[in-house]
């Protein structure tokens, strides 16, 4: 956990059923991270930050990979970037590969644990540093 009221490091979560994050809030609210929620890609890549990590929680029923993801990896191209999702990857796989940050892809039921050791690795990965306000 992070010094107390100083946060571990601030993560922009793109979800398109923002009233399904809650539970993420939660969890990365107990280890002290920030989390700041849009629910589309154009708002997620006119977000400004500071942030240190990105979260997608991807349904490809909701968008193609490429008009979903594509927008917010230009805007955000430095920050490692975790993609929940609720197959394996298809279809978003190539579009990843070619982000110049750390990749994880996790899938749906969201297990805590895996989601905390993904922020923890990808932001290790990046340099571990925390924005400054």
């Amino acid at each position: 956990r992070g010094a107390p009221g100083r946060p571990r490091a601030r993560l922009l979560l793109l979800d398109t059923a923002p009233l399904n994050c809650g539970l993420l809030a939660t969890i990365l609210g107990h280890f002290d991270y920030t989390l700041t929620v849009v629910n589309d890609a154009a708002t997620a890549a006119a977000a400004s930050g500071p942030f240190d990590l990105l979260l997608c929680d991807y349904d490809p029923l909701d968008a193609p990979p490429g008009g979903f993801l594509a927008p917010l990896l230009r805007a955000h191209a430095a920050l490692p970037l975790i993609v929940l999702r609720p197959d394996a990857g298809q279809g978003i796989t190539p579009l990843l590969a070619h982000h110049p940050a750390p990749v994880r892809l996790l899938a749906h039921p969201l297990d805590p644990p895996a989601l905390i050791e993904a922020v923890e690795a990808c932001l290790a990965a990046a340099g571990g540093a925390v924005s400054k306000a």
